[in-house]
């Protein structure tokens, strides 16, 4: 056959496998590209982003000694973008840089909270110098708060991570740190090793700061034993070195050290001038801690001077000072400081008030919880508003510097971002639709308990009403036989039959008095005993008219079940009528009692006593007698009866006895 001839494929199922191959394999590039490209884009924009929190984190540094507030807001703004970009060394300095700030202005309660915070972060990051860092902080500031037991644990950690990396400035904080826990303890060997290492420390690199602190404090371990000539010197090479590191917080404190020693010489004049220049310096900077100790020590010194009435006003000043700050150890010193004053001038129920004050915060310094400032926070707000614009200026500036490198990565990210958003959006209108239908499910739910919960209030009401209406109904009835048994009586002429008869009918006035307590007072299906009873004994005595007769009713106030009230009633009218009628025959007065109370648990115990004739031998059996011993069956208790000096009677029962008894 000639020319061209057009075959149909041999195997059309593998053609169709091809094509599907195909279109996997382009799946497959597409999903890897929308997996990859989001991941090299979000590195490229996570290293600009992490430039920009840089940026922010070293002007918050530069704005921290004068514009706190902002420093505060910019390292806050730089902590959460490290968070969402997952940066631990840009979360670890902002944490830094906000603690550092509230230590400057004595919030230690905050400072601890923000170092705290940093040094979890930096311990979970491993992040050594981190560690370092804000564990000097964060010791710092619970010494000052005066939790000495975790200050040690951290200071402890700080000393050994630093060795570890080799960093002697973070060695030789810590050493300065321990020196001063240790000498708030009252160690002072431990303490001037610590210090002499901390200023050795900082000599060998050259730290001006951090040696003036170190022989600062090394010369305050010499105050209490009053060693003016190291007191001195040291002073001395504190303030040499605060001069040539230009720290004017070393300055202050090397002053008031020679103020010291001045004073134990006994200058005392050139002491008080220094001090209070002193004071000046400090209330020029945010170290209000200092300027209270500079207080406090004047105030000391006048009254070792005998100018007792100032110097109990500076320690006062100090104290208050103290409290608003926090400072245990402080308000501590100050509350000694007074009570000496006090006990100079011999006013000895102030000196001791003031030293037990004293003693107490000395006692809870270990472990007492200082409650955060609000008072900082709204200074901080308060001010973020006034130095908004100068934030604005500040942000727009690294804006413009980044926002080249950003744009072409957001257009990208844009694209990206839509495509999610559209997603996002789908799983938000279903979730929404859900959450309707939820929503009208548990509405409808709550409408039918809602309907539920009023028909059976409305069906214990309408029971509540049948009861009361069947009382009042039972209690009419039994008037209605009380009047017939009463009508009965005064026709009879025989007297034994009419004495029957009304007992028979004040047994019945002592069950209507049930049912008419029940109907009168909205106790449900309970009778309480402390009212029924002494209105039974009343009816009883006004029904015998025997003035010459007392009564004397103690019950305690006791509910009992309708199935008890009518048996007890019954006893009590019984036995109290009997006592009525026959104890007292031939006396010109008597005496019942009826007493009524709880003997042990769930158990009750009913005494009905006379002072009458009683009886000789054994009680005689009668119809009253034979229903008392029934109706104490009937309530499964004991009866005791005795009729030496008078008639007694002794009913002992639980009160649910009856029941039991009804259910057996």
């Amino acid at each position: 056959m000639n020319g061209k001839q057009t075959l149909a494929h041999p195997n059309p199922d593998r053609a169709q496998f091809k094509t599907l191959f195909r279109a996997l394999g382009l799946s497959v590039c597409l999903t890897c590209c929308l997996i990859f490209l989001p991941l090299h884009l979000t590195a490229q924009n996570e290293e600009v982003d992490t430039i920009f929190v840089g940026n922010l984190l070293s002007q918050a540094g530069i704005l921290e000694p004068n514009l706190p507030d902002s420093a505060w807001s910019l390292a806050t703004r730089a902590g959460k973008l490290s968070r969402s970009l997952n940066w631990a060394r840009g979360e670890v300095n902002s944490f830094r840089i906000k603690g550092n700030i509230a230590n400057n202005r004595s919030q230690y309660s905050i400072a601890e909270a923000e170092f705290s915070q940093g040094l979890e972060i930096a311990r979970q990051a491993g992040l050594k110098k981190g560690i370092v860092v804000l564990g000097n902080n964060l010791g710092t500031s619970l010494q000052k708060m005066g939790k000495y037991p975790q200050c040690l644990k951290i200071l402890t950690e700080v000393y050994q991570t630093a060795e570890e990396i080799d960093m002697p400035k973070g060695m030789a904080s810590s050493c300065n740190n321990l020196a001063i826990l240790y000498k708030t303890q009252g160690d002072l060997p431990t303490a001037r090793k610590y210090y002499l290492k901390s200023y050795h420390i900082n000599r060998s690199i050259h730290d001006l700061q951090g040696g003036a602190n170190a022989a600062h404090n090394y010369a305050l371990s010499f105050m209490a034993e009053k060693k003016t000539d190291s007191l001195i010197k040291w002073a001395n090479i504190s303030l040499e070195m605060a001069v040539k590191g230009n720290y004017e917080q070393g300055i202050g404190h090397a002053r008031g050290i020679l103020a010291q020693a001045l004073f134990l010489n006994g200058e005392h004049a050139q002491a008080l001038k220094i001090l209070r220049q002193n004071q000046e310096l400090y209330r020029k900077s945010p170290d209000k801690y200092s300027l209270a100790g500079s207080v406090l020590t004047e105030g000391s010194f006048l009254l070792q001077m005998g100018q007792h009435q100032q110097g109990i006003d500076k320690c006062r000043l100090a104290l208050h000072m103290g409290e608003e700050m926090g400072s245990l150890e402080l308000q501590k010193s100050a509350c000694f400081c007074i009570a000496n004053g006090e006990e100079q001038r011999q006013n000895y129920q102030a000196a001791l008030q003031f030293a037990r004050q004293g003693q107490s915060m000395e006692d809870s310094l270990g472990n007492l919880e200082i409650r955060r400032e609000i008072g900082f926070l709204q200074e901080r707000f308060q001010s973020e508003q006034k130095e908004k614009q100068l934030l604005k200026l500040s942000l727009d500036l690294e804006k413009e510097i980044l926002e080249g490198e950003r744009n072409e990565i957001q257009l990208e990210r844009g694209k990206m971002q839509r495509n999610y958003l559209l997603g996002a959006l789908a799983l938000l209108l279903l979730g929404i639709g859900f959450l309707v239908v939820k929503i009208r499910g548990d509405r409808k739910a709550a409408r039918l308990e809602a309907e539920k919960r009023t028909l059976a209030e409305q069906a214990v009401k309408e029971k509540e009403l049948w009861v009361k209406e069947i009382h009042h109904r039972v209690k009419n009835n039994l008037q209605v036989i009380y009047n017939l048994l009463d009508l009965q009586a005064s026709s009879l002429k025989d007297p034994s039959a009419r004495d029957a008869i009304l007992q028979s009918r004040d047994r019945v006035s002592s069950m209507a008095l049930v049912h008419k307590q029940l109907y009168g007072e909205n106790t449900g299906e309970k009778v309480e005993l402390s009212k029924y009873i002494p209105a039974l004994v009343k009816q009883i005595e006004l029904s015998n008219n025997t003035p010459h007769i007392q009564t004397r009713v103690e019950i305690a106030p006791l509910p009992a079940s309708l199935d008890q009230a009518i048996p007890l009633g019954l006893i009590v009218n019984e036995l109290v009528s009997n006592s009525f009628k026959y104890a007292f025959e031939g006396r010109e007065n008597g005496l019942i009692l009826v007493n009524l109370k709880q003997t042990e648990v769930n158990r009750l115990e009913l005494h009905l006593s006379d002072n009458g004739v009683g009886f000789a031998g054994k009680l005689s059996e009668n119809f009253g007698l034979t229903m008392v011993r029934s109706l104490a069956r009937q309530l499964r208790g004991t009866l005791e009866i005795s009729g030496e000096d008078g008639f007694s009677a002794r009913l002992n029962w639980a009160p649910d006895s009856f029941f039991q008894t009804n259910r057996t």
